[in-house]
Formats: structure tokens, sequence, C-alpha cells
């Protein structure tokens, strides 16, 4: 495949049908669907295109994309753990294993053979059977970040930090350290209950906007 031009809207030069489904995965996650907008870089390389089809006109009518968005992970902290699996004969097999804390209490714990720091704030995905991890990401630190370097853009919230300019998941989750509580009162973003708390943030964010990253989570103190 060529890359995805998603400014032009087009992939090898054929053009999008209006039509277009999208459909994203990460590794041996299950398919999800997703709407064109949740796409917010400029263009996808041809190797996160695992299939692409064009309809009856000749457009694009079809794709299937790899970890683009960062969406299908749950954010937190990464907590490690150790599970015991015993089998006929009386011999066992310890496994590591991950989930997340975070404004929505613990997520599914997932055997895994991947990397990460135990207690560090991160993201999971889980495969199609929600027994393993099909990915495991590490979120990179931004510390000292003002309340006021955030803006609005149409119904984006875009963060400035010293070296680029990133959107902010409208999924963010924010976590107060001094309470040990997640920002999480009804009807009250918790953006702007994090921001109200304090004027300077600590920011974690998952890849480089030109990939589609995002801040996925937000830490005051």
């Amino acid at each position: 495949y060529s890359s995805l031009d998603l400014v032009k809207k087009t992939l090898g030069g054929a053009e999008f049908s209006a039509g277009l489904r999208i459909f994203e995965r990460v590794g041996t996650s299950g398919l999800v669907s997703i709407s064109l907008d949740k796409l917010t870089q400029k263009s996808i390389s041809s190797s996160k295109i695992l299939y692409a089809a064009r309809d009856y006109s000749g457009k694009i009518g079809t794709l299937i994309l790899n970890d683009v968005t960062g969406d299908r992970y749950t954010y937190g902290i990464l907590i490690g753990d150790e599970v015991t699996v015993n089998f006929p004969g009386g011999t066992e097999s310890k496994n590591r294993t991950v989930k997340v804390e975070n404004h929505n209490g613990f997520s599914d714990e997932l055997i895994t053979g991947m990397s990460f720091a135990d207690g560090a704030m991160g993201g999971v995905v889980a495969d199609a059977a929600r027994e393993k991890t099909a990915g495991i990401v590490q979120l990179i630190e931004v510390k000292n970040i003002s309340r006021n370097a955030f803006r609005n853009e149409g119904d984006k919230v875009i963060a400035s930090l010293p070296d680029m300019e990133i959107p902010v998941s409208s999924d963010v989750v924010c976590y107060n350290k001094t309470t040990d509580t997640w920002f999480n009162s009804p009807g009250v973003d918790p953006l702007d209950a994090a921001r109200a708390y304090s004027d300077s943030l600590t920011l974690y964010y998952d890849r480089s906007p030109d990939e589609g990253g995002k801040v996925r989570v937000v830490v005051v103190s």
C-alpha cells in the first residue's frame, strides 16, 4: 500500500468513498469501528494499513488500520503482578500480569510478556480473547505545564508543551497525587477540575502528534 493522505483523503491516488468504513485494531486485539475524525495526523504510513478495499466506483471503501489512534488503550497507572498456573502432573508456571488503575477502578488483569515499569503511567489493550495484552505503552512525562497552556479549537483541546502542540484526548484521565484520588465528579470535566486545583500540571502523552499522539493522563499535586 501507499501511505494514507488524510489531508487530501486519498490512498495511492484513490479518493475516499463518502461511505468509507474504517476499523482499527492493535496487534491481536479485536476490531473496532472508528470515524475518520479520530485520525488526527496528516498521513499514515503504509506499514499501519492492514487492509484496504475499493467500492464499486473505485474509491476507497474499507480500511483496516493497526494502532493509529492510541484510543484502544486503557490509560492510567500500570500495576504489575504475577499469577501461578497449575498443570496436570504438579507442574506450575508463573506468568506476569498487568492491569490499569484509573477513575473507573481497575481494568481486567491480563497476562503479559511485554515490558513495563510497575507504577508508571501507561496504557494497556487486551487481545481479542481478553486474556493477554495485545499492546502496552508507557507514557512520556512532561512536568510543570501551566493551567493556561490549554486552548480550545472547535471541539478539541490543544496543549502547548515546550517543544510541541498536542491534542488532549477527549477521554483524558486526571489524577490528584496529593489526595490519591482521580477527578471523577459527575458533570465536571476532569481536566477543568485538575486545572482548577493546581497551576502546575504534569502531562503524559503516548506518541508524537504526527503519529496520532494525544495527552492521555494529567497529574496534579
